[in-house]
């Protein structure tokens, strides 16, 4: 009996054709188990990229908010990834960090810290921190149901270096712009006219902007970073009118146009240099420079050329002529000057000066001094008409502007354009108000960001735009000038116009050149150890 279970354990012994099963079993087990530690892995890696993302999402949104007058916070929130907010996931429970959104005042950054947003805290950058528990497969045999994860992202407001600008602003200078406006504010001055406060915002705008890299003391010969000119309408259009621009004892600027449309054919042609001859004594010799253009062939005279001199029969040019030059008949005419300051930097010294009170477009742009006329001023005399000084600043941003910089043209009036035809170019009396919106359309669609400021716009098509057919109201003029809703603004004018921006709420002046000043660059996200 031993002897067959002695064979019996033998054999089993022996018998191994059930080893491999054994094997592919447990290798079956290994194999599941890498495999599910594979998947938490991955799993984690996407939920921590999907919180990331959407915490930079939230970061950068909540600091567009910041010194804008917007609400960067509760902005911040909307964008997480928290239940019903924009970036929630339908498979990751997220929630925010208790503290977070948290606004931030960093000293690094090169950007003021503002209060211009609800809440009204010292910042200039926030800081997001979501979190969320991921569900773990296999983490569950070693007693681990889930990790903890979490994302921080910290993003600076607008108003750092930007991309090179090139802004050219128009002012309304009508005579309407010599009203009182008491809902607001100039620092020296009790009681400010429109002019003065527009003027104060174009300050708040060159306060803004940078003349030149982050961190100089002095620009000296840096490369500029931002530009900046200065168009009034309507335009000066005689020399008597050198007291409207911006010196109080003479009048630097070299071009003063003596008055619109005046002409002469020429009885030679000019191919080449800066000599126009004529039969006689040209109708514009008043003794005063004056713009010039060739009608006949718009191409040939540069834009920007004066008269120099005058003889009896001949005008010497600023400029050279170009191309195949001046034909004999052609029409040279004088241009109204709607181009105060063209485009410099010279407004500051450095990213972080004062203004330079020597700088022309800072002596332009400093309404209501007492005892001379520095400052532009409210001429009066004429209606409202600014298609052609949309194009004035179109052409110089084109003409003058740099090839890496963005175009800006920044427009403030009260949008009724309704100028007497005896004042208007011939062929422009009629729909003003659409003829400005085809112009700044034009510069739009050549790639320059058009801000529209309505100061007092009427919201009535029959109390405005008079010369338009069909009719449209000032207000409704200053929204379609805009490259787009976020690019108009309104100020109504202590409470006597409804009309609104849907975009922006801001309505006091030097606010809203602040906040185009900052909407000309972006947020950008910063290390979260920025301090």
């Amino acid at each position: 009996m031993s002897q067959h279970i002695g064979s019996l354990l033998h054999r089993v012994r022996a018998d191994q054709s059930g080893a491999a099963a054994i094997i592919v079993a447990a290798s079956i087990f290994g194999l599941v188990g890498v495999g599910a530690l594979a998947f938490d892995l991955s799993y984690l890696f996407y939920a921590q990229r999907v919180l990331q993302a959407s915490a930079d999402a939230a970061a950068a949104a909540g600091a567009q908010d910041i010194g804008s007058g917007g609400t960067p916070i509760a902005t911040a929130t909307s964008y997480s990834a928290v239940s019903s907010n924009k970036n929630a996931q339908p498979n990751l429970t997220v929630t925010m960090a208790s503290g977070y959104p948290l606004l931030k005042c960093f000293a690094s950054t090169g950007v003021t810290c503002s209060t211009n947003h609800t809440p009204a805290t010292s910042a200039n950058g926030i800081q997001v921190r979501q979190q969320a528990a991921i569900p773990l497969l296999f983490g569950r045999v070693f007693g681990m149901s889930s990790v903890q994860i979490s994302a921080t992202s910290t993003a600076s407001a607008k108003g750092g270096i930007p991309h090179p600008l090139d802004v050219m602003v128009i002012v309304d200078t009508t005579g309407s712009m010599n009203g009182g406006d008491s809902s607001c504010s100039v620092p020296g001055i009790t009681n400010p006219t429109r002019l003065d406060c527009a003027l104060y915002g174009v300050r708040a705008l060159l306060s803004g902007l940078w003349p030149c890299a982050q961190g100089l003391s002095s620009c000296g010969a840096a490369p500029a970073v931002d530009q900046a000119g200065l168009i009034v309408f309507p335009p000066l259009t005689n020399a008597g009118q050198t007291q409207y621009e911006y010196d109080c004892l003479t009048n630097p600027h070299p071009v003063t146009a003596p008055y619109l449309g005046v002409s002469s054919n020429t009885n030679a042609s000019t191919p080449s240099g800066a000599t126009l001859r004529f039969s006689a004594t040209p109708a514009f010799n008043t003794g005063t420079l004056a713009l010039v253009t060739d009608t006949t062939h718009p191409s040939v005279i540069p834009a920007g050329t004066y008269v120099q001199s005058v003889t009896s029969n001949t005008a010497i040019l600023s400029q050279s002529v170009t191309g195949l030059g001046v034909a004999s008949g052609d029409k040279i005419v004088v241009a109204p000057l709607y181009q105060i300051i063209g485009l410099v930097d010279d407004y500051r010294i450095s990213d972080t000066a004062a203004l330079n009170t020597v700088s022309n477009l800072v002596k332009a742009a400093r309404g209501g001094t007492t005892g001379c006329t520095q400052g532009i001023d409210a001429q009066g005399g004429f209606g409202t008409f600014y298609a052609d000084a949309i194009t004035a600043a179109q052409t110089a941003l084109t003409t003058s502007g740099r090839a890496n910089a963005k175009k800006v043209i920044i427009l403030l009036s009260d949008g009724d354009a309704s100028a007497s035809s005896n004042n208007m170019p011939a062929g422009e009396a009629n729909n003003q108000c659409h003829e400005a919106i085809t112009a700044a359309q034009a510069a739009a669609a050549a790639g320059t960001w058009v801000y529209s400021i309505a100061y007092g716009a009427s919201t009535s098509s029959s109390g405005s735009c008079a010369t338009d057919s069909p009719r449209i109201s000032a207000c409704s003029t200053m929204q379609q000038i805009a490259s787009d809703p976020t690019k108009f603004f309104s100020d109504t004018v202590g409470g006597t116009s409804t009309c609104t921006s849907a975009a922006n709420s801001i309505s006091a002046l030097n606010q809203i050149f602040q906040s185009i000043g900052t909407s000309l660059t972006t947020t950008r996200l910063m290390p979260d150890s920025t301090t």
